[in-house]
């Protein structure tokens, strides 16, 4: 029994075939489970999700566990791989017109709308685009415009640029894949003091995505950035090293050494992080110093 599951959950709980399946259209990982056999690595399912019956890939197996049933999606079918094929070529038919309506209806009715992704509900006459705008839009005309040039109920979802991305896929600047269209489940918060954080240099530009934002890989490592820092004495210190006293400047985390400008001859000394002791009494004196300073400008 999974030592997750609480005893509450027992009584939904239900024994399956585990997995991480990648939504087709919209670059989404979820869990899912199946009551067949076990899951193969880039089998083409369809899974029952809150918007419908849609088709996905299988990224890796869990193998079989004991789950609550309201924490994984259901596997409705699993595909041949030649019916699955099949399946993909007639959804990127499919996908082409629909394309090709949105474009010239969003034209028509002069909206400024950028279309990302396109997908269609299985076992229902049901159609979801996923698009991108600068601000809100009011498409309730050409949704029934939509629907009328179809024949099936349309619904229209407005996405930011992270999810936009991951539905597009593409390159990164280290030349893999997108993070983002492979193993990211859920969008991580990215700010610019992790990177401050980090010792990387401060142009946001260098760490912008194909989205735009920051890039995701940022958040992997900061939070061995924060507890390997504890042991690196501030920037601005007294410290002592075997090169003799100075103020630090800056540290390599990476490396394990600090960056000291000694007070005899003003050369910087990259010394180990182990042989760096930071010199208390030197520290307060020179902040008192600066106290008796201000208390005189003062007077």
């Amino acid at each position: 029994m999974d030592e997750n599951i609480l005893p509450t959950q027992l009584y939904s709980s239900k024994v399956v075939e585990c997995g991480y399946v990648r939504l087709i259209k919209t670059g989404r990982m979820v869990l899912c489970g199946s009551s067949e056999g076990e899951m193969e690595p880039l089998d083409v399912v369809i899974v029952r999700t809150e918007r419908g019956e849609v088709l996905g890939r299988v990224i890796c197996s869990l193998g079989r566990q004991t789950l609550p049933q309201d924490s994984f999606f259901p596997i409705v079918d699993r595909l041949p791989k030649e019916e699955g094929k099949k399946m993909l070529a007639r959804d990127r038919e499919r996908e082409t017109k629909a394309r090709e309506i949105f474009k010239r209806e969003v034209s028509r009715h002069g909206l400024n709308m950028h279309l990302s992704a396109v997908e269609f509900i299985y076992g229902e006459p049901r159609v979801i685009f996923y698009f991108t705008a600068p601000g809100r839009v009011d498409f309730r005309a050409l949704v029934r415009d939509l629907a009328s040039a179809m024949r099936m109920r349309v619904e229209l979802r407005q996405i930011g640029v992270r999810d936009e991305t991951r539905c597009m896929g593409g390159l990164g600047p280290c030349g893999l894949e997108l993070c983002c269209a492979t193993f990211l489940r859920e969008f991580t918060p990215v700010s610019v003091r992790m990177a401050k954080e980090q010792g990387l240099f401060m142009n946001p530009q260098k760490f912008e995505g194909l989205c735009g934002k920051l890039m995701c890989c940022l958040a992997y490592e900061h939070p061995l950035y924060q507890e390997a820092s504890k042991k690196f004495p501030p920037i601005g210190a007294t410290v002592s090293t075997p090169a003799g006293t100075g103020k630090v400047q800056n540290f390599n985390v990476p490396k394990g050494v600090v960056k000291v400008q000694l007070f005899e001859d003003h050369r910087i000394a990259e010394v180990p992080v182990e042989l760096v002791k930071v010199l208390e009494d030197r520290v307060q004196s020179d902040s008192l110093k600066e106290v008796s300073k201000e208390e005189g400008n003062h007077d």
